[in-house]
């Protein structure tokens, strides 16, 4: 298992690395503050994808939404990332070891 800090560090790195702008990288960075703290309020510092899932579903009611067919595209940027994170996918098909394939 990784810490979920880890993986927030890695994954900051890795999209300054790719050339991410400022305001990108603000928009990250508070969702990532935000998932910390729901981590942190449940006293877990592993990653775990079912409790970030969780997160992204009290955040904005993702899952009855997609139920109901109202998601709005702020709701998607929460469960998939902003757009500029395809960025990370590998070139050959496959998805980068810091981001998971949805």
């Amino acid at each position: 298992m990784v810490s979920l800090s880890s993986l927030v560090s890695g994954l900051d790195a890795e999209l300054v690395r790719l050339g991410c702008k400022g305001s990108t990288m603000v928009w990250y960075r508070g969702c990532w503050r935000r998932l910390e703290k729901f981590f942190a309020a449940r006293g877990v510092e592993e990653f775990s994808r079912d409790l970030a899932l969780a997160w992204v579903d009290e955040a904005c009611g993702f899952f009855g939404k997609e139920q109901a067919g109202t998601l709005k595209q702020t709701d998607v940027y929460l469960f998939k990332g902003r757009p500029d994170a395809r960025r990370l996918r590998d070139p050959r098909g496959g998805a980068a070891p810091l981001l998971p394939h949805h």
